[in-house]
């Protein structure tokens, strides 16, 4: 019996180690020297510098955004900008969205860390309502460890 609890302290103290191993392989981001790696063919153009807003709320999913930014994010992930035209408080809001990515380059899931202001979502959203293709990349976490933001680059791929 005291081979059965040593398993089972062992098996405990493994666990995080275990967790944080499958968090790096399986939902990794893209970072933004990968992205660069994969569009050789396409030509990527800064567009501006800004913040990502409401970032302090909840998701659907009753998620923090903020302990996704504090756990998962990092300076030079790629994050995705897609158009949410039936939000009921903005028609032009642009969501930023954390990307995961299998192995094999395929997005698994997508968590919101907040929106694009206003101001800026006015221009950006009918471009992307044309077709145009937006994506955004961390250039610098802020605030303390509690209260955290994301300052963004945000790019266009050109075609």
């Amino acid at each position: 019996m005291s081979w059965l609890v040593l398993l089972l302290i062992l098996f405990l103290l493994l666990l995080p180690v275990c967790r944080a191993f499958w968090r790096s392989t399986c939902e990794s981001a893209f970072t933004f020297s990968q992205f660069q790696a994969e569009t050789v063919a396409s030509k990527v153009s800064e567009r501006c510098r800004t913040k990502v807003r409401g970032v302090t709320f909840r998701n659907r999913d009753g998620t923090l955004r903020e302990d996704i930014i504090i756990r998962k994010c990092r300076e030079d992930d790629m994050l995705g900008l897609v158009r949410e035209p039936k939000n009921r408080y903005d028609k032009d809001a642009i969501q930023v969205l954390r990307l995961v990515w299998t192995a094999k380059k395929k997005v698994s899931s997508a968590e919101q860390l907040g929106y694009i202001s206003r101001e800026l979502a006015v221009d950006l959203a009918p471009e992307m309502d044309a077709g145009a293709i937006y994506f955004a990349r961390i250039t610098a976490l802020t605030g303390t460890q509690e209260l955290r933001g994301v300052n963004l680059q945000i790019l266009k791929v050109e075609t």
